[in-house]
C-alpha cells in the first residue's frame, strides 16, 4: 500500500499542531517524518513507527542571496534610503496581529518605519483593518518590483526583523539582520498551540539567536539600543554566525535528502 509521509516546516510543530490535528491511529501509520533540525526526538514520540529525517528548510539554501537590492526595494515602497525599517510579517490570526501592532503603537518609536506584511493565509480580515496602528501595511500579494510581496523579498530593505511566527526568521539570520520575537500573551498562546512551547527555540539555550519582546517598553528600549550602540547588533551577529553559518547549503540539498528518504521507503 501507499506510505504516509509527514512534513513539518517549523520547530515544534509536530508536537503541537500536528499532534492535535491527526488522530493517534494516523500518526502510528506515518512511515517517514521530515522535520526541522532538532526535532527528531519529538518526531519519534509523536510518530513511533516512523523513520525520521531532520533537515533544514529549503528556503535557507538561497537565504544569503538578496533578491532585490535594498535601495530598489525602498524606492518601490516610497521609503527614504536612510530610514530605519522594522519588518513585521503578520500571522493568520487577527487578534494576534492586533495585539502585536498595539505594542508597536504603544512603543511610540517615531523615528522608525514599521512595515506590517499581511499574511496570505489570513482570508477574513482586510489589510485596511490594520492601518490605524501606525505601521505601513503591505497587503499580501502586492506587486513590488515585479514580484509578489513577501517577507523573503522585502527582508533586504530592513534594519530589524520583528517576528511573530514566520519561517523567514531563518533567512533574516542568514542576512545578519537583527531578529526579535514577540512574546506578548496572545503570541505565546498561539505558539503553545502550534508548537507545544510558548517560547520559540530561537530564544532558548545558552546562546539564543533572537531576543524576546514582551512589552512596548522593551521594544522601544531595544530599538533605541540598536540605534545608539553597535554592541548589541555585533553580539546578535556573532550568534547568528553560529546558528546560520555561511555559505548556506547548496541549492537542492534539502529536497534531495527528502527524495532519497522517500524512495528508501520502497525498498
Amino acid at each position: 500500500g501507499k506510505k504516509l509521509v509527514l512534513l513539518t516546516d517549523m520547530h515544534g510543530t509536530i508536537y503541537g499542531r500536528t499532534k492535535k490535528r491527526l488522530r493517534p491511529e494516523i500518526l502510528e501509520k506515518v512511515a517517514l517524518a521530515i522535520v526541522p533540525k532538532g526535532d527528531a526526538t519529538l518526531a519519534q514520540q509523536v510518530c513511533p513507527n516512523a523513520m525520521v529525517l531532520e533537515t533544514h528548510h529549503p528556503d535557507i539554501e538561497s537565504a544569503e542571496l538578496v533578491l532585490v537590492p535594498r535601495e530598489e526595494l525602498r524606492a518601490a515602497l516610497n521609503i527614504p534610503t536612510d530610514a530605519f525599517i522594522v519588518i513585521i510579517p503578520g500571522s493568520k490570526t487577527r487578534e494576534v496581529n492586533e495585539e502585536v501592532l498595539t505594542a508597536v503603537r504603544d512603543a511610540n518609536v517615531s523615528d522608525a518605519v514599521f512595515l506590517f506584511l499581511s499574511h496570505p493565509g489570513e482570508q477574513n480580515t482586510p489589510p485596511s483593518a490594520y492601518e490605524t496602528f501606525g505601521a505601513q501595511v503591505v497587503p499580501a500579494g502586492t506587486m513590488i518590483v515585479g514580484q509578489k510581496s513577501s517577507a523573503d523579498l522585502l527582508l533586504p530593505s530592513a534594519n530589524v526583523f520583528l517576528n511573530i511566527a514566520s519561517t523567514s526568521a531563518d533567512r533574516a539570520g542568514c542576512l545578519r539582520i537583527p531578529t526579535f520575537w514577540f512574546q506578548t500573551p496572545k503570541v505565546r498562546a498561539m505558539l503553545k498551540k502550534n508548537s507545544g512551547s510558548e517560547v520559540p527555540v530561537e530564544c532558548t539555550g545558552d546562546q539564543p539567536v533572537a531576543v524576546p519582546i514582551a512589552s512596548p517598553k522593551t521594544l522601544a528600549s531595544i530599538l533605541l539600543r540598536l540605534r545608539a550602540d553597535t554592541a548589541l547588533a555585533t553580539e546578535i551577529r556573532r550568534v547568528q554566525e553560529i546558528w546560520y553559518p555561511l555559505p548556506t547549503p547548496q541549492k537542492g540539498t534539502a529536497v534531495t535528502a527528502m527524495a532519497i528518504a522517500i524512495l528508501s521507503l520502497e525498498k
